[in-house]
């Protein structure tokens, strides 16, 4: 878990001041798509964090725990951004997160089933 821990650290300074896109990539909708991708990695790490951790978890909690997780820590984010100058909170910038969370929990057990036939036996979560 301290993948997860870096990387909400990471997502924290990101939000605590201005981001600027490049010009070649300017469009509508560029901050969501940034949004869907960056919650959608967090969600797999936490998938990826719960599946190696030993513990013979659920479908059903492998799936909610990290959609949750996302969704929560989306809303934090949301709300630590109320207090930057430089950033807006925006309820469609949280649904961007939970939605990356949503996908990076459906597409993580075929994702990590087919990168467990290539990897060491030593990353491959033990009963797979």
């Amino acid at each position: 878990m301290l993948l997860v821990t870096a990387y909400c650290t990471f997502i924290f300074w990101m939000s605590s001041g201005p981001v600027t896109v490049p010009e070649t990539i300017q469009f509508d909708g560029v901050d969501k798509v940034a949004h869907f991708c960056l919650y959608g990695g967090l969600g797999g790490l936490v998938y990826f964090g719960l599946w190696q951790s030993g513990r013979l978890w659920s479908r059903r909690a492998l799936f909610c725990i990290p959609v949750l997780f996302v969704a929560f820590y989306g809303a934090s984010d949301e709300f630590h951004q109320y207090f930057v100058p430089t950033r807006s909170t925006e309820f469609l910038d949280w649904v961007a997160d939970g939605s990356g969370g949503l996908v990076a929990a459906t597409l993580s057990p075929v994702f990590f089933r087919f990168l467990g036939k290539f990897l060491p036996e030593t990353l491959v979560r033990a009963g797979e």
